[in-house]
């Protein structure tokens, strides 16, 4: 039994022997590994992160370098990037000669050491202001300074003010209130002068040409029909200046004379002028803006009679001649479907004369497809009252157009809407009055205006 044990023993041995063998064989044939070793020194020296070449940095404008550092000024944290010493960084404090973007220099945070601040000023009170702010009581930032502010040459102060008597004019104070120079606040001028467009005017000088002078110490309307006539004696559209006042084409200049074609000429009698709403003396006919003596050939053959009317048609409640009537105080007006008869205009609830006349001071107010007369000192639709053709501060000339129910309109006499305001009608060039289309004599509407 012993001898078996030790037989079996000595076998196991010797297996195991050859299965070493075998292993060291097969690792002999196996090739040597590669040498990557790196050199002490070598290791030592490479960055930590050089797997990724990070590009230039660490100066002003470019990335922050490892470690958030920069070779000068300060790596602004916020936005990962290098700024100059004094320059702001993204959260508008300042880079420091620490390196450190501080927490001072911008706009309401506390100047850094020295009163610097990123933009604007360091005030009284230590603190950043914005440009144009106060700095104290007189003084304004300005330039990054705080400097005297409010009088004459001067930086303004905030909100452009100036001291009393004086303007802000392109950012500094100066004299204001004389003519030539810039209006005080509140648009005021001294002695008569008016404020247009920022600067005083002399009295009797164009605000704007040929619509509004300086009178009384402010602009007002000129050139139209009622109106003083502009500097130099203008009025619009061929209109006549009479005794400072402009008189509209076809309109009274003086007593016995209307305007026409900017001069003022004899009316009423044979063969002159129509005087102011179709008047001719001696009972004749108007007859396209010339007078007719009674008892002459008026209109298609036909004679006129001693009141104004020509042979059955012209004067009140007959038809039209042709579309117009002949006698005064008359209008061609459309009284049912397809009649037009003349019919008397121009006095309280009556249509409204041709050119909107409508007789002492009253106002044309527009009723659908026709107007009508309100007595000065009555109530207008927009239940204002009327005054001097005015509407409670609407419908007259320069003024804003009345507006009743959408509808807008003008309601004193030679007045017609345009832009929203009231401006001359009737006259050469100038829009045709509303509503029969009315133009002043010897002109004619074409497609809105008269020629």
């Amino acid at each position: 039994m012993r001898h078996w044990l030790e037989r079996h023993a000595l076998a196991l041995a010797l297996a195991l022997l050859g299965g070493l063998a075998s292993c060291i064989e097969h690792t002999a044939l196996l090739p040597d590994p590669p040498d990557t070793a790196l050199p002490l020194d070598a290791a030592l020296d490479k960055p930590l992160d050089s797997a990724v070449d990070a590009g230039p940095c660490g100066a002003p404008g470019q990335p922050c370098c490892q470690r958030d550092t920069c070779t000068g000024g300060c790596c602004d944290r916020g936005v990962k990037s290098c700024v100059a010493t004094s320059a702001p960084c993204s959260d508008g404090s300042l880079c420091m000669e620490s390196g450190q973007c501080a927490g001072c220099g911008s706009e309401n945070r506390m100047c850094c050491p020295g009163k610097v601040c990123a933009n604007g000023c360091c005030d009284g009170n230590n603190q950043c202001v914005e440009e144009g702010a106060w700095c104290s009581p007189g003084q304004a930032c300005a330039s990054k300074k705080c400097v005297a502010c409010g009088g004459a040459t001067q930086a303004c102060c905030p909100n452009h003010l100036c001291n009393p008597g004086l303007a802000c004019a392109n950012g500094q104070c100066a004299a204001c209130g004389t003519i030539g120079g810039a209006c005080c606040p509140g648009n005021g001028c001294g002695g008569g002068a008016c404020c247009s467009k920022g600067l005083c005017i002399g009295p009797g000088m164009s605000c704007e040409p040929g619509k509004s002078a300086c009178q009384n110490g402010s602009c007002q309307g000129c050139g139209g029909h009622s109106q003083p006539c502009c500097p130099g004696g203008g009025c619009a559209a061929s209109g006549c200046c009479a005794a400072g006042k402009c008189a509209a084409e076809g309109r009274t200049c003086a007593l016995g004379q209307v305007c026409s074609k900017g001069g003022c000429s004899a009316c009423g009698a044979s063969l002159q002028p129509c005087c102011e709403t179709s008047t001719c003396a001696g009972g004749g006919c108007c007859v396209n803006g010339q007078c007719v003596a009674a008892g002459k050939v008026c209109w298609n053959n036909q004679q006129c009679g001693n009141n104004g009317s020509c042979a059955g048609c012209g004067a009140v409640n007959q038809g039209c001649c042709g579309g117009a009537c002949t006698a005064p105080n008359t209008r061609c007006a459309l009284v049912a479907m397809g009649q037009f008869t003349c019919a008397a205009c121009g006095d309280t609830g009556q249509r409204c004369c041709n050119g909107k006349e409508c007789r002492s001071g009253g106002c044309c107010v527009t009723l659908g497809s026709d107007n009508q007369c309100v007595k000065s000192g009555s109530q207008c639709p927009n239940q204002k009252l009327c005054s001097a053709g005015s509407c409670g501060g609407c419908g007259a000339l320069g003024q804003a157009c009345c507006v009743v129910g959408g509808a807008k309109y003008c309601t004193a006499t030679s007045s017609s809407c345009k832009n929203n305001f009231c401006e001359v009608c009737g006259g050469q060039g100038q829009q045709c009055c509303a509503p029969n289309n009315y133009c002043a004599v010897g002109r004619h509407c074409d497609n809105g205006t008269c020629k």
